[in-house]
């Protein structure tokens, strides 16, 4: 199974669950692939991004992504997110 190198506290999975409802339109329980690429695009990603995306995030290739897969996936893309944050990136300085 996949999990993330960090473990979620119970906020951020208050977070995730709010978020996943609010883009699952039929209220199924999971996303399929129209919701997850209007969700995506809300966020700026071309269809194209979004649908890449979601063949990563479908974990177990059902063709619809769980809660629990969009929690692994928002998880680690929050802390790689986090981490080119805290990155010391050198500065686009000119000579």
């Amino acid at each position: 199974d996949y999990m993330p190198a960090g473990k979620p506290d119970m906020e951020m999975v208050d977070e995730i669950r709010s978020v996943f409802e609010i883009f699952d339109d039929d209220h199924s329980g999971t996303l399929d692939i129209d919701e997850f690429v209007y969700a995506m695009s809300v966020l700026g990603f071309t269809e194209k991004e979004s649908k890449d995306s979601f063949l990563e995030v479908d974990r177990d290739g059902s063709g619809e992504i769980t809660l629990d897969e969009f929690q692994a996936w928002y998880v680690t893309s929050s802390m790689q997110v986090k981490q080119l944050e805290e990155a010391d990136l050198p500065s686009d300085t000119e000579d």
